[in-house]
């Protein structure tokens, strides 16, 4: 046999037998490593926790988490800027040399303040070119649950339940501290230092952010207040409890107006800038978005479009609305013409990101 034969033979012998090997590990892996398998199979997953809007709606604060896979239990998190120009997917991710449990951006300006899960707080002026963390205090608790700031952001509050705490940027300083609340949610009173506090047992309370003095009582009308948002001039309060009951009540009267019943886990109802509507996610959990009277709770605008069940909502502008849903997209309607105006995956902001 020629010898050129006898090579071409031996290889073609050799690259059959490599072949076969290759498919027997691979049929061994599956039959004994099945969960490895899943894992190759299945990407990495990205999920909005928190998107707040800054630069008066022009673009949000962004809190992701980030899950290798969706048989892998670790998990991490980044914190970003995203901006609405041109319609487009840019994300500014910020470079943190922590692992970040909370964030929310300023209303009306270029800042945002970020919480680790050891209880430290920063701030971020996004104006620099290169922004940096400065450190405005320490919660003593541990990490914070419940984060807010003031529209203009010169007030920022931490509270874990037990401790509340209020920091100022300019200059870096803890304003107050107090530990005889039992606070569930809070929110701040549109362009005021007034903090609205959601408590166990259907009470509420108004705290000078300033101070922390207590300025006045009310009622929440539900039993565990889990989220709470205030109306354009503190005409109405929205008070979502654990079992996913919304109740709107007067704030004047301190009287119930409507309520809705939600499937748990239910996304937090926000009302319009002007006060005018209130937006919520639908009653049976379905990939739709519902824009009600606030007054009234009747239905003005059902917004269509989501891929799953809202998850989330942030209102951008005046009659500009979003919500991320559980599928990681990411839709923003007009609510005077019910038209979708721009959607993506929430994975373009894994992807697209720039360095801070």
């Amino acid at each position: 046999m020629p010898l050129k034969s006898l090579l071409i033979r031996l290889l073609l012998a050799v690259g059959l037998s490599a072949v076969i090997l290759i498919v027997f590990i691979i049929i061994q892996g599956a039959l004994f490593f099945p969960e490895h398998v899943k894992t190759l199979r299945t990407p990495a997953q990205t999920t909005i926790i928190r998107l707040s809007p800054i630069s008066d709606g022009t673009s949000a604060v962004v809190l992701l988490r980030h899950q290798l896979c969706v048989t892998d239990d670790r998990l991490s998190t980044s914190v970003g800027v995203w901006s609405f120009d041109g319609g487009g997917c840019s994300f500014r991710k910020l470079p943190l040399n922590f692992t970040p449990f909370d964030a929310v951006g300023v209303r009306t300006g270029q800042r945002l303040f970020v919480s680790s899960q050891e209880g430290r707080l920063y701030v971020v002026d996004l104006n620099s070119p290169a922004p940096q963390l400065h450190l405005l205090g320490i919660h003593g608790e541990g990490f914070m649950p419940t984060l807010e700031c003031s529209d203009d952001g010169s007030i920022v509050f931490a509270a874990d339940r037990r401790v509340l705490a209020a920091w100022r940027p300019d200059p870096p300083a803890l304003l107050w501290r107090r530990d005889d609340l039992d606070v569930n949610c809070a929110c701040f009173s549109g362009q005021t230092s007034r903090l609205f506090c959601g408590m166990s047992g259907g009470n509420g309370c108004v705290l000078d952010g300033l101070t922390g003095k207590t300025l006045q009582a009310f009622r929440v009308h539900c039993s565990y207040p889990f989220a709470m948002d205030i109306s354009a001039s503190e005409a109405r309060l929205a008070a979502l409890n654990g079992d996913g009951t919304l109740i709107v009540s007067d704030l004047a009267t301190n009287q119930p107006l409507w309520r809705k019943e939600f499937l748990r886990p239910a996304a937090e109802p926000r009302f319009s800038p002007d006060g005018e509507f209130l937006a919520a996610p639908s009653e049976d959990s379905t990939a739709t978005l519902l824009v009600l009277s606030a007054a009234t709770g009747q239905l003005h605008a059902e917004l269509t479009g989501a891929t799953s069940r809202i998850a989330g909502i942030a209102w951008l502008e005046n009659r500009v609305v979003c919500a991320w849903d559980d599928s990681g997209t990411i839709t923003a309607w007009n609510v005077t013409s019910r038209s979708l105006l721009r959607q993506f995956s929430v994975e373009c902001l894994a992807t697209n990101t720039g360095s801070s």
